[in-house]
């Protein structure tokens, strides 16, 4: 597959990469690893955190690639369909469950404090969080299938 054809969706390659970049850029601009980067940054040296999150991405989008590759290349295109679909599904049915069972009287951005608040060790958090915090996502899951 060279650059410049179409694919099955009739799109060259720079517009599907471009879609791509546009997609996933919308969808992590306001995802919790940054701001798990951010708050680690204040606590400890940045270019430390800095170096792990950057490695944390770099795995996570080396794993999710992978995995997307394994999956296209396994499953006929309509079984991806099907197969995103009822993951969109199960999640919009997970998200209604945590929404129906939400305490009103909760406040999230206090819990967040606190989470934040607890000591944490450098060497393992500068590298686990992000990716923890990136990998745990349910709306990763649908892409690396889709």
């Amino acid at each position: 597959h060279t650059a410049g054809v179409m694919d099955a969706s009739g799109g060259s390659d720079m517009e599907v990469f471009f879609r791509s970049v546009a997609l996933v850029g919308v969808a992590e601009l306001f995802d919790k690893t940054w701001f798990m980067g951010l708050i680690l940054a204040l606590r400890y040296n940045a270019q430390l955190v800095f170096l792990g999150s950057f490695t944390a991405l770099f795995l996570h989008c080396f794993l999710a690639a992978a995995l997307g590759l394994a999956f296209a290349r396994f499953l006929p295109v309509q079984c991806l369909r099907y197969l995103t679909a009822g993951l969109f599904f199960v999640f919009a049915a997970m998200y209604t469950k945590d929404w129906y069972y939400a305490d009103p009287e909760s406040d999230a951005i206090e819990a967040g404090k606190e989470e934040v608040g607890e000591e944490c060790d450098l060497e393992r958090e500068a590298l686990k969080q992000p990716l923890a915090a990136d990998g745990g996502d349910r709306d990763d899951l649908v892409s690396k299938v889709s």
